[in-house]
This record gives structure tokens, sequence and C-alpha cells, in this order.
């Protein structure tokens, strides 16, 4: 997105980078930061090791608004939105791993790839088996960032727009 001003007359041109600069932090910690850490929070909600969410803004040249899980369980939001290879798993303190399980299917994810509903992540009970080391197929990556931005970006591109008009007549004000 380009955008030109120009100075019209013989008034003193404004500062357009600071009046600017303040309705973006304006815009973005009253209207889009707690917007979209509310979404982020609501996917893991029901997640037994949540990761926390932090948004940030760049507004130099262009607009991006990153969000990144952190804490110690930000490992995990990027396994279940990115998706995993296929892999061997192999106790690290014990001899065996040791799971309920009642066999192939048998549980049902909290996701689904490519899907916006919650499930329940329920799983069949089943008896409790122990392994050396197991297969695991890899997960399908559920694309939670992609899902996130192809919904929201009219919003935001909404939002821009109206604080680009806030910035500009504020800029023209001097105040």
């Amino acid at each position: 997105m380009r955008i030109v001003a120009k100075r019209v007359g013989k008034h003193k041109a404004p500062e357009w980078d600071v009046h600017m600069r303040r309705a973006f932090h304006r815009a973005f910690s009253t209207k889009i930061k707690p917007r979209v850490i509310k979404h982020f929070e609501s996917i893991v909600e029901r997640w037994k090791h949540k990761p926390e969410f932090r948004a940030r803004l760049q507004t130099k040249g262009e607009i991006i608004l990153y969000v990144a899980p952190t804490g110690k369980n930000a490992e995990i939001w990027h396994y279940v939105s990115r998706g995993t290879r296929p892999h061997v798993i192999r106790p690290r303190n014990k001899k065996a791993l040791s799971f309920m399980w009642a066999g192939p299917g048998s549980y049902m994810p909290k996701t689904l790839p490519a899907k916006s509903v919650s499930l329940p992540g329920v799983r069949k009970k089943g008896t409790r088996v122990a392994f050396a080391k197991v297969n695991h197929p890899g997960t399908d990556a559920r694309e939670f960032e992609e899902r996130f931005m192809a919904n929201y970006k009219y919003t935001f591109s909404q939002t821009i727009r109206a604080t680009i008009a806030e910035g500009k007549h504020a800029a023209w004000r001097g105040v």
C-alpha cells in the first residue's frame, strides 16, 4: 500500500511519521492486539500444555503483524500448527513407553487440519500397552496462522485504513 500526501498552500508540512506512528501504536494496543491474542488463546483454551502469545506490529516501510507463541509450550504450538513428519518415539527415562490404547483411530484430536472447529479430544477406552519404541505416523498441519489471516485480512485492512485516516487528520491538526 502506498500513501502519498502533498502540501497544498503555504502551510507548514505536518510531521507525518510522528502522527502515523502514534495512531498505529494506539490502534494496535486497543483494537488489533487484544483481538488477535484472544483469538489464539481461544484455540488453545482446552489444551493441557498451553502456550502464551505475544503480538508485535512493524510499521517501517510496510505494515506487518507478527504473532508468536511464547513460554515453555511454544514448541508444541509449532508441532500442531505446522505438523510433523513421521518419526520414532523412544522412552527417555524408562525402559518402555506406556499408555492407554484401543488401536489405530482410537484417538480424536482437539483440532483437525483445515478445519476451524474445535473437537473434544477424546480417546476410546483401551488397555494399557507398553512399547520399547513407537513409529509415530506424523501429524497433519493445522495451519492456525494461515486460517486466521484468511479470516482476519479484511478486518485488519479496514482497521489500517481507519488508522491512516486518523493519523492523517491528527497530523494536519497538529495534535
